[in-house]
């Protein structure tokens, strides 16, 4: 009996004594595991911290070797390889590493929006559109109200010519920022090309295409107005923003063209003698003769379409003011003083210079527009 009861008290204590060193295991273990987590962690963060500074420093051939190093560490760094996969995409331009950075970030956070909109980003790159549209896609599934989604899926859109789509999802981010200024200026753009006529080369340029801004500008559809307003509102936010007043003042000045509006037409050289690009200045030289076409009869002042046929300087809107301006003219005109000088009976008889004709014969300038009613004086110009 004593013998039982020893053998009994004995397997108890082994038991007990097991258990504890079993436990003891355990936490030792627990622990050992947790330091080489830590330390793990703490030398991913340290490389990744080292790959920032040179990274904000500019220096991106020794970054890239701190991210590489991040990159094959566990666990994941989600924010430094982020950065590392920008750094691929934007200054080495390597896309195919980029694209397997991202996607090394995306099986482990598939919902990073960010991350997801480098990813298409990135595809744009390579020009797979389809695939950058999926990624949109399927970002907006997720965030419906992300700006930069929003932005980069109506960018894309507009560059595939899909533009209704674009217009709808470029709306919605105007909601979220509506005093954004580049969104605002690519709003803009985007209503002047849907209402562009797109021509398709016939091959002889790699198939590439090209829009006929002209179209664009003489259309009379509400989505140049809608795009004169968008100018008009990013103007009242920046006055002196090149870009949006170098559009706006094309915008006005090809319109003035068939319009005729002076109006439109001092707006416009008043935005382009602010700016400095040689486009601009190009555009302010246009804007200026077509405002002498529309009201620079040298005596009147209506619109004029019929030029002197000796010097083709002066401008008249009938015979009647030509004749009105020949006493004082003729003493600029170098062909017509010379006239006056061998012939005494030009001024009794009204000889005058002939109007200039055109190669058709049609008594038309070549290059100016043809004579319509003048929107300041409502009167037809006189025909030669």
């Amino acid at each position: 009996m004593a013998d039982t009861v020893t053998v009994a008290v004995l397997c108890v204590g082994f038991s007990v004594v097991f258990i504890v060193l079993s436990v003891a295991g355990a936490k030792y273990s627990s622990m050992t595991g947790n330091r080489q987590k830590e330390k793990n962690a703490l030398r991913i963060t340290e490389n990744a911290v080292k790959a920032q500074k040179l990274h904000s420093g500019k220096n991106f051939e020794e970054a890239s070797v701190f991210y590489e190093k991040v990159r094959l560490e566990k666990p994941l760094d989600s924010d430094a390889l982020h950065r590392y996969a920008m750094l691929l995409c934007f200054h080495f331009k390597d896309y195919n590493k980029a694209e397997n950075v991202v996607n090394a970030i995306l099986q482990e956070f598939p919902g990073n929006i960010d991350v997801m909109c480098l990813y298409a980003t990135i595809c744009e790159r390579k020009e797979d559109y389809t695939k950058a549209k999926t990624v949109y896609e399927d970002a907006y599934r997720i965030n419906s109200q992300c700006f930069s989604v929003l932005r980069g899926h109506s960018l894309l859109l507009s560059r595939l010519k899909e533009y209704a789509d674009a217009r709808w999802i470029m709306e919605e981010a105007l909601v979220l920022k509506p005093s954004d200024i580049n969104l605002s200026l690519d709003y803009a753009c985007l209503l002047e090309y849907m209402a562009a006529e797109v021509y398709v080369d016939d091959g002889k340029s790699n198939g590439n295409t090209s829009v006929n801004i002209s179209n664009v500008r003489n259309s009379s559809s509400d989505t140049i107005e809608a795009a004169a307003e968008i100018y008009e509102k990013i103007l009242a936010l920046d006055p002196s923003h090149q870009e949006a007043m170098d559009n706006y003042a094309g915008l006005l000045f090809t319109k003035c063209k068939t319009t005729h509006n002076l109006d439109d037409l001092n707006k416009a050289i008043h935005l382009l003698e602010k700016c400095s690009s040689k486009t601009s200045q190009l555009h302010l030289s246009g804007c200026r003769m077509l405002k002498l076409q529309i009201c620079g009869c040298n005596v009147c002042g209506k619109y004029s379409n019929v030029f002197c046929g000796n010097c083709n300087f002066a401008r008249y809107c009938s015979k009647d003011c030509q004749k009105k301006d020949w006493k004082l003219h003729k003493k600029k005109c170098p062909n017509g003083a010379k006239r006056h000088e061998n012939s005494a009976t030009a001024e009794t008889t009204g000889t005058l210079p002939s109007y200039p004709k055109s190669s058709t014969g049609t008594g038309e300038r070549t290059g100016i527009i043809e004579p319509e009613m003048c929107d300041e004086c409502s009167i037809q110009p006189a025909q030669p």
